[in-house]
């Protein structure tokens, strides 16, 4: 595990009222760490994301600096409307449970399929649609026990006092509107632990058995629901394959058709572990039923890393975690042309935003259009930088 500083977890009564955020603070085997990435960037507009990170085969929940999250880690007794600005502690709270449930999950099937040798195993073009279908199964559980089976059926405004904004996460479903689904498949059931499989699926291939366009057509909330869904599974394709190649360092050109093609999910032993995981994810959450080990066992340092050749792609690519001069390797090895964009907002936020000045501000939309490493470094070079948090990871998912 890396030396990355790690925060106390509080026992503040008014979040761990939230299941899943108690099981987060509970677990000791996940840890709550902080990177030298200042989320003032963020919440100023200046750049599009609060770039915290995340590594899914690493028992880690990267915060920015300066977070609503790592602020109220720090100081639990500080005011919590004032900590919840804009929702931005509930948000960034409940993303990271729905991370936790990604790791947490990781860890089951890893004891469930240890021949798939998850984190440790060659990534090559034979393994990489078995590591995708693990990856997405992942996200399947994070959404389903956090958001279908958790958030859908309570009202966090009874439960927190915080004139708080949200219902969901990262979908609209709510169970009091169950009946609007079953008006067109009467067998539609998400507070089961088999919808877990259908969702599971539906990530993979696109397709959600029980519904049909003219029923889509005939209802607006049903469209709204299973549109987000259905491109939603459909870029988690599409960043999963990316990732993983990255984390392989598999140089063969593929089309944005190929990484957003479906996932086979027919073979035997996947149908037995969705069915498995998706038990366990309901005891979990529906029981509070412990896990049945601690996470960080199976991986952790030794999971995969990319290898160190060929031009950087910072979309996965931890600026802080580059050589002692980042510009000598970034100079020598070149990087993604996709990937300016997220160098940019890398470089901004390793900076400290309160000591930037307003022309820098107003400039950092015409090097983001610049495409120049020099223009870039030439920025950002007298400006002060975050004091290094520990040992950062070299490879972070830093897509949205």
């Amino acid at each position: 595990m890396s030396q990355l500083a790690t925060t106390s977890r509080p026992a503040t009564a008014e979040f761990t009222c939230i299941l899943p955020v108690r099981q987060l603070m509970e677990d000791p085997g996940v840890e709550l760490v902080r990177r030298a990435a200042d989320a003032s960037w963020f919440y100023a507009g200046a750049i599009p994301q609060a770039l915290g990170g995340w590594n899914l085969y690493r028992p880690e929940i990267y915060m920015p600096h300066g977070s609503a999250l790592a602020q109220w880690l720090e100081n639990p007794a500080m005011c919590l409307r004032e900590a919840n600005e804009g929702d931005r502690l509930m948000y960034e709270l409940l993303f990271a449970a729905h991370d936790y449930l990604h790791a947490w999950s990781l860890q089951e099937i890893a004891s469930l399929a240890p021949k798939l040798g998850v984190g440790t195993t060659a990534i090559d073009e034979a393994s990489l649609e078995d590591l995708a279908f693990v990856q997405l199964v992942t996200e399947a559980a994070a959404t389903v026990g956090l958001d279908y089976w958790y958030l859908s059926c309570i009202d966090l405004t009874e439960m927190l006092d915080l004139g708080s904004t949200i219902q969901s996460l990262t979908i609209s479903y709510r169970e009091t509107h169950a009946s609007e689904y079953r008006r067109f498949n009467p067998d539609f059931a998400v507070q089961d632990p088999a919808f877990f499989t259908s969702i599971a699926e539906f990530y993979c291939t696109g397709r959600f058995p029980g519904f049909d366009v003219a029923s889509l057509r005939r209802s607006p909330r049903m469209l709204r629901w299973l549109r987000h869904e259905l491109s939603y599974g459909q870029l988690q394709r599409r960043y999963t394959r990316m990732w993983l190649r990255h984390l392989g360092g598999l140089r063969t050109h593929v089309t944005v058709e190929q990484l957003q093609a479906p996932v086979q999910v027919d073979s035997p032993w996947k149908r037995e572990l969705l069915g498995e995981l998706g038990q366990r994810l309901w005891e979990k959450i529906k029981n509070d039923s412990p896990s049945r080990r601690r996470m960080g066992n199976a991986l952790g340092e030794t999971s995969w890393r990319a290898p160190e050749d060929g031009p950087l792609d910072f979309r996965f690519t931890n600026f802080n975690a580059l050589d002692e001069d980042p510009w000598s390797e970034i100079s020598r090895r070149g990087i993604v042309r996709d990937s300016f964009s997220k160098l940019v907002d890398q470089v901004a936020s390793a900076h400290r935003y309160d000591r930037a000045p307003k022309s820098l501000l107003r400039a950092l939309g015409h090097v983001r259009e610049s495409n120049s490493v020099e223009l870039l470094r030439h920025v950002f070079d007298h400006l002060e930088r975050l004091p290094a948090e520990g040992s950062e990871p070299r490879d972070l998912f830093l897509m949205s």
